[in-house]
């Protein structure tokens, strides 16, 4: 467990969907496929290949079991908004970080530590605007983007929760 402080700058596709039959998670691999489809035809270069996003507004109220996230891609500059794109700038903040490696049960559990951590740390959850919860995937060996099999089962990924 630590704490980092980080600026993010991503190009990204939004997801949206329900946890009911995996709804939100179809959604997730589409955005993901449209993404790098469009970083191939565009030729956009980007930090770190080994590693894709899930950002996830931290102030959105979740409704009727939907969520709505970014799959991103972190880049080193300010790419225009389109159509097929959204460019999101994530001002320098400090995150609590944990890492999460497993299957689902680990998820949760994981989850559970970080939120414990906080409390005993006293750290608040930043739920304000502009405030996002990001989660960086290793997609090497795995790429949890491109499983298909439902539930994923094995994810190695940091959760990072913004901090006040």
């Amino acid at each position: 467990m630590k704490v980092i402080t980080k600026q993010f700058v991503f190009i990204a596709q939004k997801a949206s969907g329900s946890m009911n039959n995996y709804e939100l998670a179809r959604d997730m691999r589409s955005a993901w496929e449209k993404l790098q489809n469009i970083i191939e035809r565009e030729n956009i270069v980007t930090i770190n290949k080994h590693i894709g996003y899930v950002i996830r507004p931290s102030w959105s109220q979740i409704t009727d079991n939907r969520f709505d996230l970014w799959i991103g891609v972190e880049v080193d500059k300010v790419y225009e908004n389109s159509e097929e794109i959204d460019c999101l700038v994530i001002p320098s903040r400090s995150y609590a970080c944990i890492t999460c490696k497993g299957d689902i049960e680990q998820i949760q559990a994981s989850y559970e530590y970080l939120l414990e951590w906080m409390e005993k740390e006293e750290c608040l959850m930043d739920h304000s605007l502009g405030a996002y919860s990001i989660e960086p995937n290793r997609i090497y060996p795995v790429n949890p983007f491109e499983q298909t099999s439902v539930p994923i089962e094995q994810f190695d990924f940091d959760i990072l929760c913004p901090i006040k």
